[in-house]
């Protein structure tokens, strides 16, 4: 999905969570050295690794999860009814997949070349006093930052201070 629609869905799934207090998780991923692999292959390589990382994850996450595009190579998935365990688990599984799996570019005059591409991973569930979805994406993206921080191909759950 696009940006729209998970701003959209982010607002509605943080209602629901709210209101009948459920667990909800948002993860966000971004891809290792994408300005790399834009600059040694070109932006179409750049658009077909947005586009292969994108069927992964849709292939990784559950039917009730939402994924959407947050803008450049980051993606978000929203895991309704996912407290922070399952969320850890939802993650390793996308990052294990991507990790695992190789884009062949087909380029002219020459065989085809793999790709080998990983993410970082940050994850944040909904915590009390928490005013908005918004404020969860804000730890999701906080998370990845320390997840990017400290080596990339990695999980990093974000941890909310305690009053």
């Amino acid at each position: 999905y696009n940006r729209r629609y998970l701003d959209q869905r982010i607002s509605a799934e943080y209602a629901s969570a709210r209101r009948y207090r459920h667990p909800l998780s948002v993860l966000m991923l971004d891809i290792d050295h994408f300005k790399r692999l834009n600059d040694a292959h070109g932006h179409q390589a750049g658009d077909l690794a947005l586009q292969f990382i994108s069927g992964l994850i849709l292939d990784s996450i559950r039917e009730t999860d939402i994924a959407a595009r947050y803008g450049g190579e980051e993606f978000i998935v929203i895991a309704p009814n996912t407290g922070i365990p399952e969320a850890r688990k939802l993650a390793e599984r996308i990052r294990d997949r991507i990790e695992s799996h190789e884009l062949r570019l087909a380029t002219a005059g020459q065989d085809h070349q793999a790709l080998h591409t990983t993410v970082s991973v940050g994850v944040a569930r909904l915590a009390d006093g928490m005013p908005s979805g918004e404020q969860l994406i804000k730890c999701a993206d906080e998370a990845l930052y320390r997840a990017k921080q400290s080596g990339r191909n990695r999980t990093v759950i974000h941890h909310q201070a305690t009053a």
